[in-house]
């Protein structure tokens, strides 16, 4: 008997314990309060008030009043159980859209129901929510609600457990301003959107006069440089492109950074990407892209000339009988000084004729030649508006790379760096370290750019010969 007794004891207890473990989450005073206080009010206000007519709205987490990438479970359960009583009044629209492909168009919105639940003890928590006019920057007045009570032991723990809401970048999900390299990288990628197929032509990234955009700038840079997406320049003399970054605010401590390209020539202004960051400063809005020097010589101090793209001899590998279909150039430019100098050529997505030898050493100035095979593409060019940056989408068949510094250890870090580029030298790396192989590219380039000077070159294999993008 006293056997049966513990073991019906220790049911009981376990059994307790389970449901206590799966208690349903606002089931309690919280619940109740949003149940009745809230959600009948707001359903009247969106679905009836004239500012809200045909609006789409959509929640977000805050934190200090700011909304946040991440948010917890308890936040979640409090957006599913208002969304579940606003859709049942007539005129009300949600937004429902989460983390997606990285090229989904998300769904705009002008009005975000922030909510804030914070812990104020051991077992209670205060709860605040109002709605945010983005495009005027302001709280909607008049609409906001507070709740001050005691937690179950279930919604404690959903309070303390973080879940992912938004992609990062995006309105309700800002980016720290102070995070230049996370920034670029978010626009890199939605370059990738926006420029499928790459840009035709050499880009010059200009260099905003704010600290913040500058260093967001660079950033980019350090991005595009490793990636096909444009043929970079760093002598605005001979950029087919113009890149800018200029910022706005749009709301309560989010500014929206927009990524701009024109031709300059004047023509296809176009906003090709943008992204959302939190602070509590503004960096300076850049209203005009500053005019292009008419001066066509190079700075004094410049250690490479630009490059240029001249007929090849078919000799050596550019000889026809070892690939027909490839054509051939030579690339020219003088080292004005002696300097160590990396030049390494790019195609299929990967560094090919790279220097393996350990030892790096000191160029004399002078002339120099390469030669470069350009093999055809096999995808069609990208179509578009006519005189518009997507118009001019085309991936480059291959480019070479030209890269100078005077500066001993920066010569050697990069060098090293890009000997163990996947497939080349014997490169161990495979292409699934592609990424961080880059990561490590970028990260140099970074570090030592203000001792490096580089110059690059693209190029296509088009119907009528080989075209310098």
């Amino acid at each position: 008997m006293r056997r049966a007794l513990e073991v019906l004891l220790w049911l009981s207890l376990t059994f307790a314990a389970t449901a206590q473990a799966s208690q349903p989450l606002l089931d309690g005073e919280l619940g109740k309060w949003l149940d009745d206080s809230v959600a009948p009010e707001l359903s009247r206000t969106l679905s009836q008030h004239p500012m809200f007519k045909g609006e789409t709205v959509r929640f977000a987490s805050l934190r200090n009043g700011v909304p946040q990438t991440k948010s917890t479970e308890l936040n979640e359960a409090i957006e599913r159980r208002l969304t579940q009583r606003l859709l049942a009044a007539s005129g009300v629209r949600l937004a429902v859209d989460r983390p997606g492909p990285a090229c989904q168009v998300p769904q705009p919105v002008n009005y975000i129901i922030g909510v804030e639940v914070s812990a104020t003890g051991s077992r209670s928590a205060s709860l605040n929510l109002a709605i945010i006019d983005v495009q005027e920057s302001v709280w909607v007045s008049g609409i906001s609600f507070q709740w001050q009570g005691r937690l179950s032991k279930a919604e404690r723990q959903a309070l303390a457990s973080s879940v992912i809401t938004a992609n990062p970048g995006t309105a309700e999900s800002p980016l720290a301003l102070a995070d230049a390299d996370q920034i670029a990288r978010t626009i890199r990628q939605r370059l990738k959107c926006s420029l499928p197929r790459g840009l035709n032509g050499p880009v010059y990234v200009s260099t905003a006069e704010d600290v913040a955009l500058s260093r967001i700038s660079l950033a980019l840079q350090g991005e595009l440089l490793t990636s096909p997406l444009a043929a970079l320049t760093a002598d605005r003399q001979t950029a087919r492109w113009i890149m800018a970054l200029d910022s706005q605010s749009a709301g309560a401590r989010i500014q929206e950074i927009h990524v701009n390209l024109q031709g300059t020539d004047g023509v296809g202004g176009q906003r090709v990407a943008s992204v959302f960051v939190a602070a509590g400063d503004a960096p300076r809005r850049i209203t005009e892209v500053p005019p292009i020097p008419k001066a066509s010589t190079m700075p004094p101090s410049a250690l490479l000339s630009a490059l240029s793209a001249l007929p090849a001899d078919p000799v050596g590998v550019c000889d026809h009988r070892k690939a027909r279909n490839n054509s051939c150039i030579e690339v020219a430019f003088d080292l004005q000084r002696p300097a160590f100098l990396l030049v390494f050529s790019t195609r299929a997505l990967g560094i090919q004729n790279m220097s393996c030898e350990s030892r790096l050493a000191r160029s004399e100035a002078g002339p120099r030649r390469f030669r470069l095979r350009v093999p055809p593409s096999r995808l069609p060019p990208t179509s578009g508006v006519e005189g518009s940056p997507v118009a001019q989408s085309r991936s480059p068949d291959a480019g070479l790379y030209v890269v100078a510094t005077e500066d001993r250890a920066a010569a050697r870090k990069l060098h090293r760096i890009l000997r163990r580029a996947p497939g080349a030298c014997r490169s161990a790396v495979g292409n699934g370290r592609m990424e961080s192989w880059l990561d490590d590219v970028r990260e140099a380039t970074r570090k030592y750019a203000d001792r490096l000077e580089w110059r690059a070159i693209h190029l296509a294999h088009e119907p009528e010969g080989v075209v310098q993008l």
